[in-house]
């Protein structure tokens, strides 16, 4: 990982907008780096190239679910995730969770 001019990281290969890995492994660094919101944004991404992702995507987005300082962005994902897979009451929980935001 490397840092541009202007202090945006860079992660190799997140220049290939397509690259559904490499939207992963970006969310995921920003994950470790505490910016919750950027994470999840590039973690929907690759969701969104590609779904068969979705299982991978979630495993990484509960491994930090209980460090992360803004759950509800990761709990939002979590949820449509779980829908998608025909997990209704997890969905439903993580929607719940996301709802609260940053009240409490």
């Amino acid at each position: 990982m490397a840092r541009a001019p202007d202090g945006q990281l860079l992660v190799s290969g997140h220049g290939d907008p397509a690259n559904p890995q490499a939207h992963v492994l970006f969310g995921e660094a920003l994950l470790r780096l505490g910016k919750d919101a950027e994470a999840a944004a590039a973690i929907r991404r690759c969701i969104e190239l590609a779904p068969a992702m979705r299982k991978q995507a979630a495993e990484i987005l509960t491994r930090f679910l209980p460090l992360s300082g803004e759950p509800w962005h990761l709990s939002a994902i979590l949820g449509e995730a779980s829908w998608l897979e025909g997990l209704q009451d997890e969905a439903f929980r993580h929607f719940m969770s996301a709802q609260k935001g940053p009240r409490e």
